[in-house]
């Protein structure tokens, strides 16, 4: 059996893609593993290209299926004992495949790890949660983030320190999750489109009692908002909707509807912003969550 399924979805990044693939193979090694790569409907010449591409197996979708729907995709094919969810904005900087593999495979109460990413300036970027969208982290928003950092310390969404970390949930960007796990939990949630699949994947996995950790050896530049764009207004949209389904999702109504109030508090403090910038912004937002919650689409 391969050790590690690396299912990589693409859609319009030629370049960088090819670039994550090369960095695949230039700093694997030690174990096996299969190259998955899954097109949402590219028409950048990525099909030209990868389907020509001996290093992978190639996937093309005739549209464009998001992220969860594509990966389960490459899911339908993998091989591997374990599978890595792997971002195509990203770039190896160790061997970090192989650790996060032994790492599962030597830790048997483990279901899904990943490691530390960094941005293109080699800075910590978000590369898990500590907890899930919940309650708390709405109090933690209207606390401006006092609560994570009396909880937390400086490892609330990076791994500051030399060892593993157990942790909520990992960034869907290097994902590795065991394949005997994703039998048992399934496999990314078809409701989603794009945001939140992660967390939702990673919610089911925690609900079976398996852990999830930060591997901080592993270590893995991500070049976020490269190929989605950053927090925009279409992505916000996409956000808030993804986020929606994941209360409907994972908790009941009336704990979903609590959540809803104290969002909506947090809502019209930004609103009442002394700065003219931030009220124009965060007036917006409210128009398009009012959008969503009668049943538009900002897209």
């Amino acid at each position: 059996m391969t050790d590690v399924s690396i299912i990589i979805v693409n859609y319009n990044t030629l370049k960088m893609t090819s670039e994550c693939i090369d960095s695949v193979i230039e700093k694997t090694g030690g174990i096996s593993y299969e190259i998955i790569l899954v097109d949402n409907a590219s028409s950048d010449g990525s099909k030209d290209f990868f389907s020509n591409d001996c290093r992978v197996k190639y996937i093309y979708n005739d549209e464009n299926l998001g992220f969860g729907r594509a990966n389960n995709k490459g899911l339908e094919i993998a091989q591997g004992r374990n599978v890595l969810f792997l971002n195509s904005d990203t770039l190896l900087k160790n061997n970090a495949i192989k650790i996060l593999s032994d790492y599962l495979d030597n830790n048997e109460k483990v279901g899904a790890c990943g490691g530390n990413l960094y941005n293109r300036e080699g800075q910590p970027e978000f590369s898990f949660g500590r907890y899930f969208p919940s309650l708390y982290e709405e109090l933690n928003f209207i606390s401006n983030g006092k609560l994570d950092r009396l909880r937390f310390g400086e490892n609330i969404n990076f791994n500051h320190t030399t060892k593993p970390l157990e942790v909520a949930f990992v960034s869907g960007a290097d994902l590795m999750v065991k394949k005997v796990v994703l039998n048992v939990t399934g496999w990314f949630d078809k409701k989603f489109f794009l945001y939140y699949e992660d967390t939702e994947l990673c919610f089911r996995i925690n609900k079976r009692k398996f852990k999830l950790v930060s591997v901080p050896d592993a270590q893995i530049a991500h070049f976020w908002g490269e190929t989605t764009g950053h927090l925009n207004e279409k992505n916000f949209c996409r956000t808030e909707q993804s986020r929606r389904i994941f209360y409907q999702l994972s908790y009941s109504r009336f704990y979903s509807s609590i959540v809803e109030v104290i969002r909506s508090v947090h809502l019209y403090r930004k609103l009442l912003s002394p700065f003219p910038d931030t009220r124009k912004r965060w007036k917006r937002r409210k128009e398009m969550l009012n959008k969503i919650n009668t049943g538009g689409n900002e897209e």
